[in-house]
């Protein structure tokens, strides 16, 4: 797409039409024959297998580019193709709906600005890991979802059965969450206190960091020493004889929340 992009915009302007695609994969160095690629495999430039080769294409935006240079930058979402996508076999002919609560899908590559491939800027899970695609009856009258046997919820609704899939099919593989921030908090609207109860410490000091809603200032904290800068704050101290975390109790200005994610030296936690 960002050959095609550079193609039609700085060297024969708008024809899009000219520019390789997935659906027939000719080019010079294939003698003009293709075929069209399959999304059931990685594509390669000396794959085996003709549907999965993109030689010709590659060799097609070589002719047309020449010199010229794809610059546009992307992103992609990771967040359902840990095993690629679902190979339906040609059930329910036309009306698959494979994007739609696809079955047996792991989370993908965790999101991450660091991709270490030229204009991939960065891995995102978009498409939120357990949020529903909506009611799928793959051209049956429904209400059932003829493939997962169960009526699908409704679009953007939490759908616990796919969100367990996701997990335990991620590619990589998802550990277990291994500590626990325990977050109380009292106050009003100008100002309030949170006791914090860690498990899971695994050193002589900890590190606690969480994001906090604008305009929300903590001020100090009991037992730790606490710092905030752009919306996030950390907290640090020390384990106590055992390798137990002390009870911290933090002291801040701005109506009582509680952080949707903790960091706990780094790690992800429960809470």
């Amino acid at each position: 797409m960002s050959q095609c992009i550079a193609y039609a915009t700085q060297v024969n302007a708008g024809d899009f039409g000219s520019c390789g695609n997935q659906y027939w994969n000719g080019g010079p160095a294939t003698d003009w024959q293709g075929v069209g690629m399959s999304p059931y495999g990685e594509w390669s430039a000396d794959a085996a297998d003709p549907a999965l080769n993109t030689s010709g294409v590659d060799s097609r935006y070589a002719a047309i580019l020449g010199d010229v240079e794809a610059t546009t930058r992307f992103v992609i979402d990771t967040s359902r193709n840990g095993l690629g996508p679902w190979d339906h076999e040609g059930q329910y002919g036309d009306t698959h709906e494979d994007w739609c609560n696809p079955p047996d899908r792991g989370l993908g590559t965790r999101p991450d600005t660091t991709t270490g491939t030229p204009l991939v800027d960065a891995y995102l899970w978009i498409k939120v890991p357990g949020e529903s695609d909506g009611k799928c009856y793959r051209g049956t009258a429904g209400p059932l979802d003829p493939e997962r046997g169960m009526e699908d919820p409704a679009a953007g609704q939490w759908f616990v059965e796919q969100a367990r899939e996701l997990i335990a099919l991620a590619n990589p593989p998802l550990a277990p969450l291994d500590c626990h921030v325990e977050w109380v908090a009292d106050g009003d609207e100008d100002a309030f206190s949170a006791t914090v109860r860690l498990s899971g410490v695994v050193a002589d000091r900890w590190t606690l960091a969480f994001a906090v809603p604008d305009g929300q200032i903590v001020t100090k904290a009991t037992r730790a020493t606490v710092t905030q800068a752009d919306g996030i704050v950390t907290v640090s101290g020390a384990t106590k004889k055992g390798g137990k975390a002390p009870d911290t109790v933090i002291h801040a200005k701005g109506a009582a929340s509680t952080p949707w994610q903790f960091l706990l030296d780094g790690r992800a936690c429960t809470s």
